[in-house]
């Protein structure tokens, strides 16, 4: 297995690539971790190039502003990054022929009227800051 992971050095990234490692049956798939240090996922053409060129089975999109102060003072930063950002890893994994799992946050919810069972990936998002 060939899996390419953004946002490696991040809370998330860090975490996933820890527990691949530990797991005997992860352990020794070929793992690509790329950071801000390696290229913007904001630039279109670095995204696609690097994941085009490493050719993954699977994309794990953990790459985000998840400062959540941050993202309400420079709105148009935190639509770059995790909007524009995520678009660029789809289409590279479009390109590729890659599998995309994409990492998010509760913040796309309100909090008000969960259902039975807690929120679903089909649940309608209602985001009550921009980071959300």
């Amino acid at each position: 297995m060939r899996m390419y992971l953004t946002g490696a050095d991040g809370m998330v990234g860090t975490a996933l690539t820890a527990a691949l490692r530990a797991d005997e049956r992860t352990a020794d798939w070929v793992l690509r971790g790329v950071s801000l240090h390696d290229y913007d996922v904001t630039n279109e053409r670095s995204t696609i190039e690097s994941i085009t060129e490493f050719r993954p089975d699977v994309v794990v999109q953990a790459a985000a502003n998840a400062v959540v102060d941050d993202c309400e003072i420079n709105p148009g930063r935190a639509v770059a990054v995790n909007v524009g950002g995520v678009r660029n890893v789809a289409r590279a994994c479009q390109i590729s022929g890659s599998r995309l799992v994409y990492i998010s946050s509760d913040y796309v919810f309100d909090g008000r009227n969960t259902p039975p069972g807690g929120f679903r990936e089909g649940s309608l998002p209602n985001p009550l800051s921009v980071y959300g």
